[in-house]
């Protein structure tokens, strides 16, 4: 299976009705704020601002963009937080790769994305390595 174009649309399990991958949602103080919608992601992206389908692969790399912006993950012999952007360190690392290995993957499959992100960092470091 593919990414989903942002011109496409989502089959509902049921398989009576179908959403769009991208729903223009004007970000303008004369728009209400956005809602929660449950499998997207609210952001700019190529389309505008909107509401970005999990199935693109522009919905990770907002989440992964909005994870290095927002979330602090703190270290084992820090405290723990009030702050619930503050994270421990473990699960930071866990979503990071996950939401970065998405962003960058061909298709939407985890263990594909994994190797193909090995792949890619051998090739940049074997690049780097024949540039010396």
């Amino acid at each position: 299976e593919n990414w989903l174009d942002l011109n496409a649309t989502v089959n509902n399990e049921d398989g009576t009705s179908s959403t769009p991958a991208f729903i223009r949602y004007k970000k303008d103080s004369g728009y209400p704020a956005p809602t929660f919608k449950e499998d997207y992601v609210w952001a700019a992206g190529p389309q505008g601002w909107g509401y970005y389908h999990l199935l693109t692969k522009n919905a990770y790399k907002v989440l992964h963009y909005r994870l290095h912006k927002e979330a602090t993950p703190r270290q084992e012999w820090c405290c723990r937080s009030s702050n619930p952007a503050v994270v421990a360190r473990e699960d930071y690392d866990v979503v990071n790769l996950i939401l970065y290995n998405r962003s960058n993957a061909s298709i939407p499959d985890d263990f594909k994305a994994q190797v193909e992100a090995v792949d890619h960092a051998r090739g940049s470091a074997g690049a780097q390595a024949g540039s010396y």
